[in-house]
C-alpha cells in the first residue's frame, strides 16, 4: 500500500532514499540538541543531490539547544556509500564561541568543494559538542548526494570547507610546516 515517490535512475534515487530517511521525525528520545533543518545546496542556494567535481556547496543545518551549552562546536563528515570516512573537519579546538540558552537556535553553515575523485554516493553527518569536546548530538541521517567519478582518478581529497555558526566563521585550518633546527657544527 505504498506510494510511488521517483522513478528514474538509480543514482537518484539512492539520494532520494537518503533524503527520506533525514527527512524522517526523530525518535522522540530526549538529547541536548536537535536539528530542526539539513540541506545540502548549490551556490544559487537550491538543494541538489548530484555534485559536479569541483563544485561548490554549502550544508545548511538548523540546530536548537535543549540545554545552555558554552561555546558549542561541530563535527562535520562526508560518508561514502560504503560507510568509509571520506572526509572530515571540526570547529577549532580551544577556539570559545557564543553561549546558547535551551529554545535558542544556530543555523550550521559548511561551505566546501567537492573534489572526491572517486565519485560515488556520499552522505553527511555531524556531531554537535560542547566547548570541552563532548559530543552533545550526533546526526548520521544528513544529505545524501552523488558525484561522478574523475577519469583515472581514485579516492577522496581535501574539500576546503569551512564551518559557520550563526555566521561566525568557527574554523581556522592553514597548513603548517615545522621547520628542523639546524644544530650547525658540533
Amino acid at each position: 500500500r505504498g506510494r510511488l515517490d521517483y522513478d528514474g535512475p538509480t543514482d537518484t534515487a539512492i539520494a532520494r532514499f537518503h533524503q527520506l530517511l533525514a527527512a524522517a521525525d526523530d525518535d522522540g528520545e530526549a538529547t541536548p540538541v536537535r536539528i530542526l533543518r539539513r540541506q545540502l545546496v548549490d551556490e544559487a542556494g537550491q538543494p541538489v543531490d548530484h555534485v559536479g567535481q569541483g563544485q561548490l556547496v554549502t550544508y545548511r543545518m538548523t540546530v536548537r539547544f535543549e540545554v545552555p551549552v558554552e561555546g558549542p562546536g561541530v563535527t562535520f563528515r562526508v560518508v561514502a556509500g560504503d560507510g568509509a570516512l571520506a572526509y572530515s573537519m571540526q570547529t577549532s579546538v580551544g577556539e570559545r564561541g557564543r553561549a546558547y540558552q535551551a529554545g535558542e537556535q544556530a543555523e550550521v553553515e559548511v561551505v566546501f568543494r567537492l573534489r572526491l575523485g572517486g565519485g560515488g554516493t556520499f552522505h553527511l553527518s555531524a556531531d554537535v559538542v560542547d566547548n570541552m569536546g563532548t559530543v552533545l548530538f550526533t546526526d548520521p541521517r544528513g544529505p545524501s548526494f552523488f558525484v561522478p567519478p574523475l577519469l583515472g582518478v581514485t579516492g577522496p581529497a581535501d574539500l576546503e570547507a569551512t564551518i559557520a555558526l550563526d555566521g561566525d566563521v568557527r574554523t581556522n585550518h592553514e597548513w603548517s610546516r615545522i621547520e628542523s633546527a639546524d644544530p650547525g657544527p658540533g
